[in-house]
Parts: structure tokens; sequence; C-alpha cells
């Protein structure tokens, strides 16, 4: 080695010779512990899914014995034994509790029933006669009364107590005055306070007129009827007279 230099030479594609070679390196398998338990986990799982269930034991019943003291009490743990004989959903047991039947109770009829005597038929108080009737000449029919006016209006009975305000009407019936009028007149302590003209269109007519009575007032006031050429038909004073 002149000067010092170092020179090295290499030869591409030849063989090495030596007897120390160079080996190639081996692959190297690498065994995960997560695959080895899965592996394990597709191995056990037919078994467990096709592993028999183990069968239920019957369950002991409890019977309960009490002595003729009443005194004292003790608890049988020995199991019922069970038969399934017949279809599968039917369960017969042993020892059936027994069947209580059921006492026979004599019920005692009904007392009679006493029938009651009918009552006796509502009499109706006899109606008062009208104020005036008559079967001829003009004015036929007279009837002084707090109904609705008309042929079935109840006459009033007289002489009239009153407690209160109340409005009563004059109800007349007339023949033989067709296209004629006749009036109600109504006097308070023979003074003349009202006039009713009622014109009358058939030859048989009914019509009347009405008029408010207070009750300290009520003896002190007369009617009058007048026909055609003021002629008097009726009159009457509510004090009775």
């Amino acid at each position: 080695m002149p000067d010092g230099k170092v020179v090295v030479r290499v030869q591409l594609g030849a063989k090495a010779t030596s007897s120390k070679q160079v080996v190639a390196d081996a692959p190297e398998y690498q065994w995960l512990w997560h695959r080895i338990l899965g592996a394990a986990v597709l191995v056990l799982l037919p078994f467990w899914w096709l592993w028999p269930e183990p069968a239920e034991s019957p369950q002991p019943s409890l019977t309960t014995a009490v002595s003729p003291s009443g005194s004292s009490t003790h608890y049988d743990m020995k199991p019922q034994a069970m038969s399934t004989a017949g279809t599968e959903d039917s369960v017969q047991v042993a020892n059936p509790e027994p069947v209580i039947a059921a006492e026979a109770v004599a019920v005692a009829p009904p007392p009679a029933v006493k029938k009651l005597a009918p009552a006796p038929a509502f009499q109706a108080a006899p109606a008062v006669a009208p104020l005036f009737i008559s079967q001829s000449g003009t004015l036929r029919k007279v009837v002084l009364t707090m109904d609705k006016p008309g042929p079935a209006a109840q006459q009033l009975v007289l002489p009239l107590q009153l407690d209160r305000p109340t409005e009563l009407a004059l109800y007349t019936e007339v023949v033989g005055l067709a296209g004629q009028q006749i009036e109600h007149r109504w006097f308070y302590k023979d003074k003349l306070m009202t006039r009713v003209e009622l014109p009358v269109k058939l030859p048989y007519w009914r019509t009347w007129s009405q008029k408010r009575f207070y009750p300290a007032e009520l003896a002190d006031w007369r009617v009058e009827i007048v026909g055609p050429q003021q002629k008097l038909l009726f009159s009457y004073s509510l004090n009775g007279r």
C-alpha cells in the first residue's frame, strides 16, 4: 500500500466462495390471540346449540295438618304424584280437593197479599149554576169566570173572595141578534167606568169581555148587559146581592 491509499475491488455476478454464505430470511408465522379465541368459539358453538336442556323437577306441594286441639300445625313437604296420561295439555292431580255439596235451604213461600178494597170513586163537586140561563128569549147564558171564556168555563162561587188582583171574564150567549151589537157596562159605585161594545155576527153568538179587579174594590162593582135600543138584558152586583 504505497502512499497510504486503500483500493477496494468488487466483482459483480460472481458466486460467493466463502463457506459463510448469507442465508435467505425464512417467513415467520405469528398467531395472534384474538384469532385463536375466534377459532375456538366457532368450534364450540354447534355443541352449545345442540346441548339438551335439563328436565324440570316437580315442585313439592305444601300440606297443612291441624291437630284436633287446633294448637299445632306442621307442613308436609312430600311431592305430589302427577299423571300425564291423555293429551299433552291435560294434567291430573292425584289428590283433588273434595267437592262440597250445597246444602238445600227451604224457602218459605211469601205471605199472601191481601187485596185492598177499591178506593171510592172521586166525586167532583157539583158545578155552580151560571149567573143567568134561559131556554127562550134573546139572552140565553151569562157566566162570570176566571177560566178561559167559552161554553165549558166554570162559574165562580159568589160572593167572591180575592186575595190578589184578578182578571175576570163575563161570558155571554145571545140568539137572534145577527148584524147588531150588545154592550157590557162595568160600574164602580154606580159610576160607569167601562163600556165594551160587542158585535153579533151570527144568529147564535158567543162573546165576552174581561176586567181586572182588586180585592178591596170588588164589592163595589156592578155589571150590566144592554141589547139593541139600549134595552137592559141583565144586571148583577159583585157583592153577591
